[in-house]
């Protein structure tokens, strides 16, 4: 990683502790690749290489929701992800893909 801050540092804690966390982040004015490069940066926290998801509100400010699930937690994840990308809600959710 290129710079750590207190923020990265809090959210390894976490990781390295057994808990799956949701992290919430404004979409900031960075290249799309930047930005997607700070967001694919959280995966190295994770155990077993579990993958990250990125629940996007795309409404006035777009906001993402980045989640960094535990096994243990992935269905229940799952289950969110399908009940906000889905009619009634998917005008305002989305699931994005950082690349």
């Amino acid at each position: 990683m290129e710079h750590r801050t207190e923020e990265l540092d809090e959210i390894e804690k976490y990781c390295m502790n057994g808990k799956s966390l949701i992290v919430y982040n404004h979409r900031d004015r960075s290249p799309k690749n930047q930005y997607d490069k700070k967001i694919i940066q959280l995966q190295s926290f994770l155990p077993q290489g579990e993958p990250i998801r990125v629940l996007r509100y795309k409404r006035i400010s777009v906001r993402d929701y980045i989640f960094l699930p535990l096994k243990k937690h992935a269905r229940l994840f799952n289950e969110l992800f399908s009940y906000l990308t889905n009619p009634p809600f998917d005008f305002l959710f989305e699931e994005y893909l950082a690349k």
